[in-house]
């Protein structure tokens, strides 16, 4: 009978071992799906007659470009044709309806997803320095985080986005200085390196991830903002959420 059980015992580790070493194999094999997206609403600064193709795409990747323009032609993007949300008191149509695509709303062509690169479409040309094997790798050396961005090249907090922005004259003056006063009442502390969203890596398996960035919109709104910066890491501390680092691999020229 010691014998049986001890058999037993022997088959059911050989088992749990087996299933635990075919785990790690599966895992150390399994490539990620990714698809880097892109959007242009109303084509006022032209981007989509410069710059749509002039970059090398790799056949591991899957590209989605959103736009409102039904002449677009492209050997390289997925073109989808969607329709403008309505303007709001502070921005037109074409620029929130690109917020709404950065971080409010998922399409239906993106949700199978594993991870998803964002790229700004006046950044195009970055995604020469990309390969699918990079991506990889920026996602491998940073597992423990789901959202990578690049440091930004020169701010180094919000405070100072706040007054690049008013010295730039590119948002509403009023609402911005609003938007500072309320962080300055409130001693906010910025956690993390300043970050710039116009190029970033986002883990689409991470719902509380999808969370947080459908309420950097909300923030945007609410307060009558129009530069994602303003309230981006403002938002990820006020939710807690710690899972978002800035690397210095997204060095572009």
């Amino acid at each position: 009978m010691n014998i049986l059980v001890s058999l037993i015992i022997t088959i059911l580790l050989l088992i749990v071992c087996f299933f635990d070493i075919s785990k790690e194999q599966f895992e150390s094999q399994y490539k990620p799906k990714i698809a880097v997206y892109c959007y242009n609403f109303g084509n006022f600064r032209g981007e989509l007659n410069k710059d749509l193709d002039n970059f090398q795409n790799y056949p591991e990747l899957d590209y989605y470009l959103f736009t409102d323009q039904d002449n677009i032609k492209s050997k390289k993007w997925n073109v989808i044709n969607v329709n403008l949300q309505s303007r709001t008191e502070h921005m037109n149509a074409n620029r929130i309806t690109a917020k709404y695509y950065k971080w409010k709303f998922i399409p239906n062509e993106l949700k199978e997803y594993d991870y998803l690169v964002h790229i700004d479409a006046g950044r195009m040309r970055y995604l020469n320095k990309f390969s699918y094997d990079r991506f990889l790798e920026i996602i491998d050396d940073n597992k423990n985080y789901s959202f990578i961005g690049r440091i930004h090249p020169f701010l180094n907090n919000t405070y100072e986005e706040c007054d690049h922005v008013l010295t730039k004259n590119v948002d509403y003056n009023k609402n911005v200085i609003k938007w500072k006063n309320k962080l300055n009442n409130e001693k906010y502390k910025q956690n993390v390196t300043h970050i710039e969203t116009c190029f970033f890596i986002r883990n689409l398996k991470d719902k509380e991830l999808t969370k947080v960035l459908k309420k950097v919109y909300d923030n945007l709104m609410e307060n009558k903002l129009c530069r994602d910066q303003l309230v981006f890491l403002y938002t990820f501390q006020q939710n807690n959420y710690d899972k978002i680092i800035a690397i210095k691999d997204f060095t572009l020229k």
